[in-house]
């Protein structure tokens, strides 16, 4: 049985005393290395991916590579298919040249995003309202989100989950701001437009969608005639917006056409149009977060109990968070362009909205205390056990045997470690349609190919068409030439439902 002694000082687990400080530093230690073993403990099983990722590593290359630091580009080009502004590029690029393994670099950014976010979330809740409960299962909430965690999120080198971090941190600083005064109100109010820059920097325009469930809390809150009237929340405004513009005006003088580009991939084309068939109708939003994230829309259910509670504090945190996570849910649903990923910055504010209501509904509804323990390893615990074992065994496992998924790195490695790369190999790869108008387009390819080139191989590619005049190693992991291929050569070296590679002629 766990009880506070009478020194207020420390906790009575059966005959053992524990001091507060043990307890918080084990629980958020659980959750930190939880999300790095499922996300970096096997980030190499899974294959780099074809779409955005690949796209991001070789922005990041050819940057670390001499490109260039204000202008990512793509086969030597300013890139303006890519526009968002170049902060995770950027750190992707500087984790390259540390030296680090390519694809650790590539992800490493997303998993630290990932834990940096878990710890957010833990200590608003825990220290902001004194609630170790809530704060804990907030923070497994979003570990044990299937959406936030996988695929385009934190287990890829994707922009979501980087702008997941930031806008949270600026939602809960505003939320830190209005509940303080004198020096500390400044500085959270600092830590807002830091925040805000931060979120544009890394997803551009929608770095900003926060801010509409942040006028809907101050709007319904009869707050928002006290922040339009402090003139250092104009400051704040003033000093985030000059910085964001300032980044796109610079890229323009260097970059002509870039600002046409954003408007049409972030704002009016993404928008008002529907990109490369990514319209899934009204409700694929609302499908996809009961998908992804089951306990925390049960939980949501109770959010009755903690917005009619007399805890002012709670109350307001319950409420910044679910309008601010509403608001941004509602902008996504109104555009004609939707993928499931661009949820990722709802879950962390909702999944904090969801455990204050829980733990409120716990101390409100009448049920005995070990059902309500037998309720939260069904849905609190065990859902982190299953995501760590999904992202870091499962996944990994599964990407492995898709045959749509280019997998040249996994082929190139396999080659190294075997003693058979040899100086020169012909990869038969007719890449995939595209809107950006790019010919065999295969960006997962490239990045490997340049990294074969930094190491004195020669990687060229060949489309199926030649594939009969290619002579030496030949490989392919485009699913639509296998057939072909493996009919080319004699004694394969690599054969796999993914990749094939031998030669067609040793002369």
């Amino acid at each position: 049985m766990r009880t506070l002694d009478g020194t207020g000082d420390f906790y009575q687990v059966n005959t053992w005393r524990v001091a507060p400080w043990l307890v918080d530093a084990f629980c958020i230690g659980v959750l930190v290395i939880s999300a790095l073993i499922a996300l970096l403990w096997n980030y190499q099983g899974l294959p780099m991916q074809y779409w955005d990722e690949s796209r991001n590593a070789n922005n990041a290359l050819e940057m670390a590579l001499g490109a260039g630091w204000l202008v990512p580009t793509y086969e030597g080009v300013p890139d303006h298919w890519n526009t968002k502004p170049p902060l995770l590029i950027w750190l992707i690029a500087g984790l390259m040249k540390l030296d680090l393994p390519p694809l650790l670099a590539l992800r490493l950014p997303s998993a630290l995003a990932a834990a940096a976010t878990l710890i957010m979330v833990w200590a608003a809740v825990r220290f902001g309202l004194r609630d170790r409960l809530a704060a804990l299962i907030a923070a497994a909430l979003l570990l044990s989100s299937k959406g936030y965690t996988g695929i385009h999120g934190a287990h890829t080198g994707d922009f979501d989950t980087l702008l997941a971090l930031f806008t949270t941190g600026y939602v809960l600083s505003v939320w830190q701001a209005l509940a303080q005064q004198g020096r500390q109100k400044k500085v959270w109010m600092l830590s807002t437009g830091i925040f805000l820059v931060l979120a544009v920097m890394t997803k551009g325009p929608a770095g900003f969608f926060g801010v509409i469930g942040l006028c809907l809390f101050l709007l319904l809150t009869g707050q928002l005639l006290n922040v339009i009237s402090d003139w250092r929340w104009w400051l704040v405004a003033t000093f985030s917006c000059v910085i964001c513009a300032s980044y796109y005006i610079v890229r323009e003088s260097y970059d002509t056409g870039y600002l046409q580009a954003v408007w049409m991939n972030e704002l009016g084309g993404r928008y008002n149009e529907t990109n490369e068939s990514h319209y899934k109708g009204t409700w694929f939003y609302l499908h996809e977060l009961l998908k992804q994230w089951v306990p925390g829309c049960l939980f949501l259910l109770l959010l009755g109990y903690s917005l009619l509670g007399a805890d002012v504090a709670r109350k307001r945190l319950a409420q910044i968070t679910f309008l601010s996570g509403a608001g941004i849910f509602i902008l996504l649903s109104t555009a004609e362009t939707q993928l499931h990923w661009y949820l990722i910055p709802v879950i962390p504010l909702l999944c904090i909205a969801a455990a204050i209501a829980l733990v409120d509904a716990i101390k409100v509804v009448p049920v005995p205390i070990n059902y309500w323990r037998a309720f939260l390893v069904m849905f609190i615990a065990l859902p982190v056990i299953v995501s760590v074992y999904r992202n870091a065994i499962s996944l990994p496992a599964k990407s492995k045997d898709k045959t749509h998924i280019s997998q040249y790195g996994i082929l190139f490695n396999h080659l190294h470690t075997a003693g058979q790369m040899p100086d020169r190999i012909i990869v038969v790869d007719d890449g995939a349609d595209n809107t950006a108008g790019f010919t065999d387009y295969n960006p997962e390819l490239r990045f490997y190919a340049q990294l074969e080139k930094q190491k004195g191989i020669d990687v060229q590619v060949a489309r199926l068409a030649d594939a009969n005049l290619v002579n030496g190693l030949v490989a392919t992991c485009d699913y639509k030439n296998m057939v072909t291929v493996r009919q080319l050569i004699a004694a394969p070296l690599v054969e796999s439902s993914v990749c094939v590679a031998g030669y067609k002629d040793r002369q």
